[in-house]
């Protein structure tokens, strides 16, 4: 052979051998593969968390999407297991951390199981696309047919979450998309994104963030420009009744708020506060003079006024591990806006409010396994019949509501005036008992919420069960 030739086949050999080894070395997106022969897409997996049989324990699958190994196996741990990421919020520094390091997750972690895909989603195959964007996201919005999806997956799966970096996070039903990396808030650390998601595609919770209440006044008269309460502008008298069965079932939402929650909360200053409101017979008035009070249409069942009080700084009680406050929206439950308390799920991180934590807890308790007991029974009684109002988050809810293992436990019979469910006490959890059944004839008594035995669950009923609450 010519010295030549047999040079150039010397550097052809080496580029060769260089190539492959930067290929090999370098880390590699991973890409889809065919289904296999049992028709399982995803039926390659291995396990972060193994805690034992799948039926007994909360299962999360992890899927990647057009992300290298590295980074899928680094997110994995991160949203996981991070001891804390400070970031600075609206509040200051706080520590962003892991599922495992937020409670009541952290105290709950023989209750999980993770796996993660070895595969990679395919777009084509479970008809995905992207559409939109909102102000809230650099990235555009993925969805797929996710019961094709859930189809492909041969073992029970509570919580699926999709890794990317190429579309917006957001949970939908129990699929979490974890992407937007790069968010339109620098501040918002990755593994606050997922524990957030979590809270809604596991525990059926609302976000908890708080809008400015604008108004607009001209010689007709003041109106809301976006109203902060379906029942504000409403003339419909069941208008409460039905927003109330609407969204008591959502854990850590409610029209009154923290009057109904907070037991020790301060019924001097919230009445002081309604007093100052109820004083204004005008909208005008009472939306521009105090800057507290918020005004309906209609009286307000809980304040027998039509001007309220609704505020971000006013301290009523702190009974619930934090400063209990009535909420810009109304709607929600309100608390202060500390980061070490109830800002998961609003944009203050730090921890669940104690509402959100207590509902979480419940949930692990009563369902991972199913558990037995009379505050099960409760639990699981609460979501039976939740309406076809919020399908993201009745999915959830369908889940808790067949926790309940009632092989053990037989219903007690109420003693105490206002206890609908026989536990002792009047709660919110027999307040929930008479909504449900609010304007129905009865033979079953103060068990479904007709606290006087008149034979239906009517007002007179609720103001038995408001003049008992709370008790224990």
């Amino acid at each position: 052979m010519p010295f030549r030739l047999h040079k150039f086949v010397i550097i052809v050999l080496i580029a060769v051998v260089f190539c492959f080894w930067t290929t090999s070395t370098r880390a590699q997106t991973i890409t889809p593969t065919p289904t296999a022969g049992n028709g399982f897409y995803f039926d390659q997996t291995e396990d972060m968390v193994n805690n034992g049989e799948s039926y007994e324990k909360l299962d999360i699958l992890f899927i990647p999407f057009n992300i290298s190994e590295e980074f899928y196996s680094e997110l994995r741990y991160q949203i996981i297991y991070s001891d804390g990421q400070v970031v600075q919020n609206m509040c200051g520094d706080t520590q962003a951390r892991g599922l495992f390091r937020v409670e009541p997750f952290s105290s709950n972690q023989q209750k999980f199981n993770i796996k993660y895909s070895v595969k990679a989603l395919d777009f084509d195959y479970f008809n995905c696309s992207f559409y939109g964007s909102d102000p809230f996201s650099t990235k555009p919005i993925m969805t797929c047919d996710w019961d094709k999806l859930r189809e492909n997956i041969p073992f029970e799966t509570d919580i699926i979450t999709i890794l990317s970096k190429d579309f917006r996070t957001l949970a939908d039903k129990n699929i979490i998309m974890f992407g937007d990396l790069a968010s339109a808030d620098p501040n918002t650390p990755v593994n606050y994104g997922f524990v957030h998601e979590f809270g809604h595609a596991f525990g059926g919770l609302t976000d908890e963030y708080t809008y400015i209440l604008s108004w607009s006044c001209n010689d007709s008269g003041c109106y809301y420009t976006y109203p902060p309460d379906r029942c504000v502008d409403s003339e419909d008298p069941n208008c409460f009744i039905e927003t109330e069965k609407e969204i008591s079932y959502i854990p850590n939402e409610d029209v009154v708020g923290c009057p109904k929650w907070c037991e020790d909360y301060d019924k001097d200053k919230l009445n002081e506060l309604s007093q100052e409101c109820a004083a204004f017979d005008n909208m005008q008035e009472c939306i521009t003079r105090p800057r507290h009070c918020i005004w309906f249409k209609q009286k307000h069942p809980w304040f027998n006024a039509n001007c309220v009080p609704r505020s971000l700084v006013v301290d009523i009680g702190i009974n619930c591990k934090s400063q209990c406050i009535l909420d810009q929206h109304y709607q929600h439950l309100g608390f202060s806006p500390d980061c070490s308390e109830g800002g998961m799920m609003s944009n203050r991180v730090g921890d669940f409010n104690p509402i959100s934590e207590n509902h979480l807890s419940l949930a692990l308790e009563c369902c991972y396994p199913p558990g037995g007991s009379i505050e099960c029974r409760d639990f699981s009684d609460k979501f039976k019949l939740v309406p076809d109002v919020n399908p993201y988050f009745k999915f959830a809810y369908d889940k808790f509501a067949n926790c309940f293992d009632n092989s053990s436990t037989t219903t007690p019979t109420p003693t105490v005036i206002g206890d609908a469910d026989g536990d002792g006490d009047v709660d919110i959890e027999d307040y929930i008992i008479w909504v449900n059944n609010y304007n129905q004839s009865t033979s079953n008594g103060a068990n479904v919420g007709d606290f006087n035995q008149s034979g239906i669950v009517d007002g007179v009923d609720y103001i038995i069960w408001l003049n008992n609450f709370p008790s224990s």
